[in-house]
């Protein structure tokens, strides 16, 4: 048994390492082409050109290398927060992940780039995609976690004359892989002060911010939540809810600064912040239950011997989404190292008493260099 359970964590371990390596090898080898005497290398130079023409120099400009690969130590952190009285029961709820390091790899090409970790140790991974120009700008980010624990504690409705709720003597407990948590969030932006502010060279460092500058900036967002319930799990059993999914668009605008210092000749320090609030103009939740569920028949239908129901969150109420950015970064030449963090608060409200508050914050250590 202690031999077939070391096999599977070296086939696990070997599929994380053997992604890396793919990732690596398609950087050298896109790497090695670019650099040669070819139309693409020919392609970029006058790319650059047109792209340095487009900005103040005194402020940003571009460095002279194309490539940046480095590594990664990743923290990860999701907290979900939940009340409903929708129902003819009520419900609190709390889960939250585990805070343990990833390890990971990530590489850029000009403004392009993906990044991909994974804990060690653990199912939990995280992948993005993104491409930070110095006008706009869109980021694509995949996070899957397994390590959500917590309680709910659920109430009877309208058994107590005089509060309204009976609670529950014993809380239903979310154990680790209890539940799946599969986060998708694509967001864009646009900066006004592009010719002197530069969004990417804090988060990506394929531009070089000399001098402070700040700028306001719009953003769009599209937000997907998927919470998948093991069969084993106690919420399962007593709720027969097996599947919650909750997405949706979100339009705003908000502000970005870079404080730039030079500390010496080839160095500077390189301080970010951002805040964009946004505003959800359209939302929608489904929810999956089986045929004894308590929600089974809900202002749903049957498909599949399944019962799914329908929702959104339009109401008096904004929906609000907070997207918070910072970073700090030390570059000496053509090294780089330094931590950056994105904090995405999600809070959603319905009049019948349903409020849903979602909380992922991502922290990035890294190291790397131009090349």
């Amino acid at each position: 048994m202690c031999r077939q359970l070391k096999l599977l964590l070296d086939r696990k371990m070997n599929r994380k390492f053997s992604v890396l390596f793919f990732f690596a090898a398609l950087i050298w080898g896109v790497s090695a082409y670019a650099g040669s005497d070819s139309a693409l290398n020919r392609f970029f130079d006058n790319w650059d050109d047109w792209t340095i023409s487009r900005l103040d120099t005194d402020y940003v400009t571009l460095p002279s290398q194309w490539w940046r690969v480095g590594l990664l130590g990743a923290w990860q952190n999701t907290n979900i927060n939940v009340t409903d009285y929708s129902m003819m029961y009520g419900m609190f709820g709390n889960a939250d992940s585990d805070r343990k390091m990833k390890l990971g790899l990530q590489g850029s090409f000009r403004g392009w780039g993906a990044s991909y970790s994974f804990e060690l140790g653990g199912s939990d991974r995280l992948f993005n995609f993104l491409y930070f120009g110095n006008s706009f700008g869109i980021e694509f980010v995949d996070n899957r976690t397994h390590s959500l624990n917590g309680n709910i504690d659920a109430y009877a409705w309208g058994l107590d004359a005089d509060y309204g709720f009976v609670p529950n003597e014993t809380p239903i407990q979310i154990l680790k892989d209890d539940i799946l948590h599969h986060c998708i969030f694509v967001d864009g932006y646009y900066v006004f002060n592009s010719r002197q502010f530069s969004l990417p060279a804090a988060m990506d460092q394929s531009y070089l911010q000399k001098k402070s500058a700040g700028s306001i900036l719009l953003g769009a967002a599209y937000v997907y939540n998927d919470f998948v319930y093991s069969k084993n799990s106690d919420f399962f059993s007593i709720s027969g809810v097996e599947n919650i999914t909750i997405s949706e668009f979100t339009f705003g605008g908000g502000y970005g600064y870079n404080f730039a210092y030079r500390l010496m000749q080839n160095s500077h320090f390189l301080v970010h912040f951002s805040l964009l609030p946004m505003i959800s103009v359209w939302n929608r939740f489904h929810v999956k239950t089986d045929e004894h569920s308590l929600a089974a028949g809900l202002n749903g239908s049957q498909k599949h011997g399944h019962y799914w129901i329908w929702d959104d969150f339009k109401n008096d109420h904004l929906q609000l989404v907070w997207f918070y950015r910072s970073s700090f970064t030390f570059s000496y030449k053509n090294f780089y190292i330094g931590v950056k963090a994105e904090i995405v608060r999600q809070y959603l409200t319905k009049d019948d008493g349903l409020d849903l508050e979602t909380d992922v914050l991502n922290i990035h250590s890294f190291a790397g260099i131009r090349f």
